[in-house]
């Protein structure tokens, strides 16, 4: 049996309450210790990731040791978890003070602000590299599920940052108030889930294509590299056996030179005689004759 991804079940919910249409949207589920970002585009999951920030760290940060005028505040995690659903995400103008502690607004933000600030970094980096490597065009809609959703301001705080319209998944139908904190399980529980995945995004054939044509290129690239290589190797190896040859040959031609020159010199030599020995013939031949005449 299949299991079947949390962005599976997230997109389910947002089909069922028509949330998601032709048109490219992401979908910010904050879970207490896990966020799940969830690229959609064309009805479908285009990009999905987990990013380990949830509520429960904004808890954590309100947890942490402040000085308020002379005194020092520390939140038990019943106190802290109470603030940040009373207080939510106010502005900074909104109040001087929140909670029963009454905790400047100021310093109350300074708490929580790095946490957000990570997620939206992290929401960001999802819809600009995240759905740029799929292929997507960037959101027109936030869709928020999760813990994120019960706490005041949080979601119109999310839109204004990422500067798009914000909506918030109701599951209150299926599991009453803290429905919308548990997307998830609201969309695993939705008859229209998925039992087998087919987690092909928009666009996957041709991207497949795309990834296939690229590998076999590469293969073709490489097999033509290997083959000059070797054409290479063999020239220079050729090159190499015949410059040893002549360089045999050289070395045997120096040494048969003085051989060619004793050749040479007896060759003049026998001419010489040669030329001697017909000159005496001559002498002789002229000397008989002389003799025949007296």
């Amino acid at each position: 049996r299949a299991v079947v991804p949390s962005s599976v079940a997230l997109l389910t919910l947002a089909r069922a309450q028509k949330l998601v249409s032709n048109d490219p949207a992401v979908i910010l589920d904050v879970g207490e210790r896990r966020t799940t970002i969830v690229v959609v585009d064309d009805g479908v999951v285009a990009y999905a990731r987990d990013v380990a920030l949830g509520s429960d760290h904004l808890i954590d940060a309100l947890m942490s040791h402040v000085s308020v005028g002379h005194t020092t505040l520390s939140l038990s995690w019943e106190q802290a978890e109470a603030l940040l659903r009373e207080a939510g995400v106010p502005e900074p103008e909104s109040g001087s003070v929140v909670g029963a502690m009454q905790l400047p607004v100021a310093t109350y933000l300074a708490l929580i602000q790095p946490v957000l600030e990570q997620l939206i970094s992290e929401l960001r980096r999802t819809t600009t590299f995240g759905a740029h490597s799929a292929s997507v065009p960037s959101p027109r809609k936030l869709i928020m599920s999760g813990q994120a959703v019960l706490i005041p301001h949080c979601p119109e705080w999310f839109g204004l940052q990422l500067g798009v319209p914000v909506t918030v998944m109701d599951g209150e139908r299926l599991l009453g108030a803290d429905g919308s904190a548990a997307a998830i399980a609201c969309g695993l529980a939705s008859p229209d889930c998925p039992t087998t995945l087919n987690l092909k995004p928009a666009g996957w054939a041709q991207r497949s294509l795309t990834v296939r044509a690229a590998s076999l290129g590469w293969k073709v690239f490489a097999a033509v590299a290997v083959m000059l290589w070797i054409g290479t190797a063999l020239w220079q190896g050729s090159n190499r056996a015949l410059a040893q040859e002549l360089h045999t040959l050289d070395a045997r031609w120096e040494q048969l030179q003085p051989a060619v020159a004793l050749s040479e010199t007896i060759q003049a030599r026998q001419q010489s005689i040669q030329q001697l020995m017909s000159r005496q013939l001559q002498s002789l031949g002229g000397l008989h004759i002389s003799r025949g005449n007296d």
